[in-house]
């Protein structure tokens, strides 16, 4: 159904909703215009915040180092645990 209203006056909204964002962030993009059907998952508005990219960053960069360090280790306890054998494996010869 078409409704079409002609007449004077100013459009206005009767209903504003205010959604918070969980962060301080700045909004980099919005995808959808005013007026465009949405759906539950449509995304309103990309928000970015540069402290948290670089938090994250840092953390990315702590896990890889985290892993390297396993990694590091890990080889090292095979290094002593074949040098150990040997080791007990000489005594056991002589």
């Amino acid at each position: 159904m078409v409704r079409q209203v002609r007449g004077l006056g100013i459009l206005v909204a009767e209903d504003i909703v205010w959604v918070p964002a969980a962060f301080d962030s700045q909004v980099a993009k919005v995808p959808v215009k005013s007026g465009s059907p949405v759906r539950p998952d449509t995304i309103l508005v990309v928000l970015t915040n540069p402290d948290m990219e670089l938090a994250a960053n840092d953390l990315e960069w702590q896990i890889k180092q985290a892993e390297a360090t396993y990694a590091d280790l890990k080889v090292k306890l095979e290094s002593l645990h074949l040098d150990q054998q040997v080791t007990v494996t000489s005594t056991e010869a002589t």
